[in-house]
């Protein structure tokens, strides 16, 4: 079988905008030959780092997420912000915003498609080895957010356990464990 691109008709229409987020309607003629809308959710970029300090533990984040409706444990995240010269200056700079923490050793994951059918946005990963705390949180005005650490065997017992709930998470740890010297963790 053979696949057709879709082919896109004018420019995208914004239904609505907030908070860093839209919501596009993009008309298409579709692989029949059809015309068709379909829509968009356009978070813009994202970049998650999975922070590690020097004694081996894993810098947290604790947050009240709106989609979730509850307080949620993740780890550093943030948008990629369009004056950034590449998704690895953000991750560094909400690094050290959101915890305070530098790291000795960033190491550039990879990315992936947030939502391949509904977003036309990248989430990007990394690790970030050695870790030292340098200063104190510099939150923006409407961030609420804890930071804590915890040990990496504890951090992976959570892992199998299934307690964390980003799905971003579980992807930096998979991409992580060669770099942090462990082959898969099974119990």
């Amino acid at each position: 079988m053979a696949f057709t691109k879709w082919k896109k008709i004018g420019e995208p229409e914004i239904l609505a905008q907030g908070y860093g987020k839209k919501f596009v309607k993009q008309k298409f003629i579709d692989h029949k030959d059809q015309q068709t809308d379909f829509f968009f959710t356009d978070p813009g970029d994202w970049a998650t780092i999975l922070a590690v300090t020097r004694d081996n533990k894993v810098i947290m984040t604790r947050q009240y997420k709106q989609g979730a409706d509850d307080i949620v444990d993740e780890l550093p995240a943030g948008a990629v912000e369009k004056s950034d010269k590449n998704p690895e200056e953000t991750i560094k700079r909400e690094l050290l915003e959101e915890t305070g923490y530098e790291a000795d050793q960033v190491i550039p994951l990879g990315f992936t498609w947030e939502n391949s059918r509904n977003s036309r946005c990248f989430g990007y990963y990394f690790l970030a080895k050695d870790c030292k705390k340098v200063k104190e949180q510099k939150l923006d005005d409407g961030e609420q957010l804890e930071v804590f650490e915890l040990e990496l065997e504890d951090f992976f017992a959570k892992i199998i356990q299934t307690e964390f709930i980003n799905a971003d998470l579980y992807l930096v740890v998979l991409r992580a464990l060669k770099h942090l010297g462990l082959k898969a963790v099974i119990t």
